[in-house]
């Protein structure tokens, strides 16, 4: 009998082995996965602390280019009007 327990003791230390590398290995990705989350939460969080910053940054640049397209619109209405003046003045023949 003491032989057959011995097996049997034998098998279930075995089979609390293989449960406990399972288990290791089960931890182990688990904790690999919330690293990954974790890293993914705090890219998330810097892009909404940007954002404002960013949105800001780009009224201003739309602000700019308004002004710049009003410039260019009125150097536009001076060209074709000296343009016309000088057509007035000197006539192409």
């Amino acid at each position: 009998m003491l032989g057959k327990e011995r097996d049997t003791g034998t098998a279930l230390k075995a089979q609390i082995a293989t449960v406990t590398a399972n288990l290791n290995a089960v931890t182990a990705e688990r904790d690999k996965v919330t690293d990954t989350a974790n890293a993914s939460a705090a890219q998330v969080q810097v892009s909404r602390n940007r954002s404002p910053s960013l949105t800001a940054e780009l009224q201003k640049l739309n602000d700019a280019l308004g002004q710049a397209n009003a410039k260019a619109q009125e150097q536009t209405t001076t060209i074709a009007e000296l343009t016309q003046k000088l057509n007035m003045r000197w006539p192409r023949k």
